[in-house]
């Protein structure tokens, strides 16, 4: 008997012995199938921080380690259900592994796409069939348990119920474990979503108390006057506490806002430029989400914008278009007051030999030592203007005809003391025109009036001023008769063209060259472009202008085209006007039948203004771009046009103006700054860059190692006319042949 008992003993043992073992399998399996979770949320956090802008090259290392994990999930095990979670487990290691590929490559919009369709989906297949695994073990161990507590219970009576509790303890720990594993999984991934973003979340209660904000404070670290801000007073100044709190109040009541910016100090005592966007807090009522984000750079971007469009971009002084409104101001307060008013329009003398003579890099540099001479001679309520060129102007307010006569004199003398610029002694020399307001004269008579003064003053021996008067208008000084001159001029085809290459900053090869158009008056001499292409505009003579320049340039390109129909491309520059002819994209169209060139080998070239002077000039471009011919921004970075412009046109080709590459209006890291902003804006958009003005080897490798495409400058050629332009081409790219022996005429 005793010997029955214990055997039976043993058997009962042994039965509750592989009981517990059977437990303790699922159990592990469970643990198993919670670690493949753990895994695959590590490698979501690695992909949400690759997605968020940190670099690769850190993240790739830990990722690869992290996607073996996955792969080996499950090692030995074959049923059915390992065999899928690994699978799933595969599928989904290789889908973040492309996705990160495409990131590495650039392509961010792709592996935004890949995440959303594929990513995503695979790392929910692997939590779906992990925690099915885990769930099904989990309550196979509950039921085998049971049974455990059952035999214990009738066969060994109170030991049996010691080890059933001692299992329900341990059962209940593990449900505990588990409910906080699964807490600690989302905390993780919302911890993971909010540390991954560059901008900083708080959640604000209703006493202004800051109850929840991102692990890492951000740019706010530097705004806040504690470590952990509490409460929204330790953030914001207290004289824009009011107007959040006014905002606030609206989120509160559930209202939509636009974002508000405002500029709080940090301590460094620089200003940040803040946007803040707030949202009520779903299942939290009195609670808001405030999201704050840094938008200095891009309100500095901005202002520079702004400040580009109103301003010159090497002398930094008031262009054109600030000088025409600060007069027309000036003007109606003198006419409401009658305080006196005056202008200086003054011109460089001889300043094209200068350039020519000691090229435009120094040239530029003599017009700055000019400036600084003028300005040095000017008060601070005087307005000093460079209109282009060598070309100057100062509107004197509160200023008489002597006083500004005085003034005129006294920049004659600043400025012609002597300098020295490449070694060389130089003393520079201004011709000035003077004219007083008179009531009744308006801005434009006003400018004229010195402008007739300071042809005069050329006239006259240069180097001297002039004061307006009447009958000094003569038919070399009257635009009026230049304006008819060059109508004349274009009606006889007496003007010229000449070409200017592009040259490949890889290869040095010569893949397009730009239309370039010149006019030497008959008395006058070489009519410089920045002079005559205005008159034209402003005389409506720009559209008969355009049509010959395009119908020129395109009988130029077809001697430059190949038998196979290969060639050069050739770029010709369009006027706002000549986009709002109703007739022009027809006569593009119809010029390019005639001529036989085809449409892709034509770029048509406008400027940033030209895109916002008119929306009938969108579609016009669009048909074109629609019809083969290509468009390129001109002398980009020196006018107003929104990024929206580049997205909503069909543009192929950005063209940096010169400034950027050669120019001292900026300083040097300033201006390398906006270089490397401007390319890599056009390698985003998928745009090929031209940097313009490149007349040095050093600014040749800068842009080249800037990334940016294509170059044209004096460096390569200066423009020349179509018979030499054929021996230029060669000479640059030795590989194409010389001249042709069919050729175009293109005028005289």
């Amino acid at each position: 008997m005793l010997l029955a008992v214990l055997l039976t003993g043993l058997a009962v043992g042994l039965v509750f012995t592989r009981l517990l073992d059977s437990v303790r399998d699922g159990m592990a399996r469970a643990g198993t199938a919670h670690a493949v979770v753990d895994v695959a949320f590590a490698l979501d956090r690695l992909e949400w921080r690759a997605i968020a802008g940190e670099p690769l090259p850190e993240i790739r290392p830990e990722f690869d380690r992290t996607a073996d994990l996955l792969r080996n999930v499950l090692p030995g095990d074959e049923s059915a259900d390992a065999v899928q979670v690994r699978q799933a487990a595969a599928a989904y290691a290789a889908a973040v592994d492309q996705e990160l590929a495409l990131l590495e490559a650039g392509e961010r919009a792709l592996a935004l796409e890949l995440d959303e369709t594929v990513v995503d989906p695979s790392f929910e297949l692997v939590l779906e069939r992990a925690e099915a695994i885990a769930e099904r073990e989990t309550a196979a161990a509950r039921t085998t348990n049971r049974l455990t507590r059952t035999v214990a219970w009738v066969t060994v009576a109170g030991g049996a119920l010691v080890v059933a509790l001692g299992v329900l303890i341990g059962l209940r720990h593990r449900e505990q474990r588990e409910q906080q594993r699964r807490t600690e999984t989302v905390n993780r991934r919302f911890r993971s979503l909010v540390e991954s973003s560059a901008d900083v979340i708080t959640v604000v209660s209703d006493v202004d108390r800051v109850v929840v904000m991102s692990p890492s404070l951000g740019f706010l670290g530097a705004i806040a006057r504690i470590e952990r801000p509490v409460r929204m007073v330790d953030l914001l100044p207290p004289d824009r506490l009011i107007e959040w709190r006014q905002y606030d109040q609206l989120v509160e009541l559930g209202q939509v806002v636009d974002p508000f910016e405002l500029s709080v100090p940090r301590h460094d005592g620089s200003l940040a430029v803040v946007e803040a966007v707030g949202r009520p807090l779903a299942g939290e009522p009195g609670h808001r989400v405030w999201v704050w984000r840094d938008v200095s750079q891009r309100t500095a971007l901005e202002a520079e914008l702004s400040h580009r469009a109103f301003h010159d971009s090497l002398t930094g002084l008031a262009n054109r278009a600030l000088l025409l409104d600060r007069t027309t101001h000036a003007l109606s307060r003198a006419e409401r007051s009658g305080e006196p008013l005056a202008v200086l329009l003054c011109d460089l003398d001889d300043f094209k030999t200068i350039n020519d003579a000691l090229g435009h890099h120094h040239g530029d540099e003599l017009l700055l030592m000019v400036t600084a001479r003028m300005a040095g001679c000017l008060r601070a309520s005087d307005t000093l203007a460079r209109l282009g060129g060598d070309e100057f102007a100062v509107l004197l307010e509160n200023t008489d005809l002597e006083l500004a006569t005085g003034l005129a004199e006294r920049i004659l003398g600043a400025v012609g003391d002597q300098l020295t610029l490449a070694e060389r002694e130089l003393f520079p020399t201004l011709s000035i025109g003077v004219a007083a307001f008179e009531r009744g004269v308006a801005t434009d008579e006003l400018l004229r009036r010195a402008d007739v003064a300071m042809y005069e003053a050329k006239r006259s021996g240069k180097g001297r001023a002039e004061v307006y008067r009447p009958g000094l208008v003569q038919a070399g000084n009257d635009p009026l008769v230049l304006q008819s001159e060059l109508r004349r001029a274009v009606a006889d085809g007496a003007l010229t063209l000449v070409y200017q290459p592009t040259v490949s900053l890889v290869d040095g090869s010569v893949s397009s060259v730009e239309a370039l158009v010149r006019w030497t008056h008959p008395k006058l001499g070489p009519i410089p472009p920045m002079t005559f292409i205005p008159m034209a505009e402003a005389s409506g003579t720009i559209v008969a202008l355009g049509k010959w320049v395009l119908a020129e340039a395109c009988r130029a390109a077809m001697t430059l085209t190949g038998s196979d129909g290969t060639g050069i491309t050739m770029h010709v520059n369009v006027s706002p006007h000549q986009l709002n002819d109703p007739t022009w994209v027809t006569f593009v169209k119809t010029t390019l039948a005639e001529t036989g060139l085809a449409p892709e080998l034509l770029v048509l070239e406008v400027t940033e203004g030209s895109l916002l002077a008119n929306p009938a000039s969108f579609e016009r471009l669009l048909e074109l771009h629609g019809h083969g011919v290509r468009l390129a921004i001109d002398d980009f970075g020196t006018g107003y046009a929104s990024i929206t412009y580049l997205q909503r046109l069909p543009i192929d080709i950005l063209k940096i103006d010169r400034a950027f590459v050669s120019g001292d209006a900026l300083p040097p890291d300033e201006r390398r700054a906006f270089l490397n902003t401007i390319i890599s804006m056009a390698q985003n958009l998928q745009l090929t860059s031209v940097a313009e003005g490149v007349e040095t080897d050093e600014q040749r490798l800068e842009v080249a190692s800037l990334g940016c495409d294509r170059g044209q400058g004096y460096l390569w050629a200066r423009p020349v006319d179509l018979a030499t332009l054929h021996d230029t081409i060669a000479g640059l790219h030795p590989g194409l042949p010389a001249r042709p022996e069919a050729s175009g005429g293109v005028g005289r």
